[in-house]
């Protein structure tokens, strides 16, 4: 497994993000889905980032 850093993420409660990425998402957790978050920001943002370099 790669390095990894760690940061608390705060949320408001109203968005019961738990219930929202364990029930509904099917995550084995809050943490694992903020992951999977992450890494879909990161690779659209290597892939725009891509894309622009070829113009």
């Amino acid at each position: 497994m790669p390095d990894s850093e760690s940061f608390l993420v705060t949320v408001p409660i109203e968005w019961k993000l738990e219930k929202y990425s364990t029930d509904m998402r099917k995550f084995p957790s809050v943490q694992d889905y903020i992951r999977e978050l992450v890494r879909r920001d990161i690779e659209a943002f290597e892939k725009e980032a891509a894309n622009d370099a070829k113009k």
